[in-house]
């Protein structure tokens, strides 16, 4: 589902050591997702088990994005045919 995938995208993010993370849906997130972050990357130690459920998770459910991550989340759901750029 759609909550879940954005979930981990973020949380990756947060692995990444992002203090800023900015989420695009595209078509409500039917067509497509973009999570961009300022993070350093995965560590190399993590890479193995970023394809596992669970395996890194930072976070238990959607509502911890907005409890104590020390984290910015911006987002933006654009309409189908709607691409254009928010800033």
């Amino acid at each position: 589902d759609l909550a879940s995938a954005v979930k981990e995208l973020v949380d990756n993010a947060i692995d990444s050591r992002a203090t800023k993370v900015f989420v695009r849906l595209y078509n409500q997130g039917l067509d497509s997702i973009e999570v961009s972050d300022n993070g350093t990357g995965v560590p190399k130690s993590s890479r193995p088990f970023m394809a596992m459920k669970h395996a890194t998770s930072k976070l238990k459910s959607f509502e911890d994005l907005y409890n104590g991550t020390g984290v910015e989340i911006n987002g933006n759901a654009n309409d189908a045919g709607n691409d254009q750029d928010p800033t």
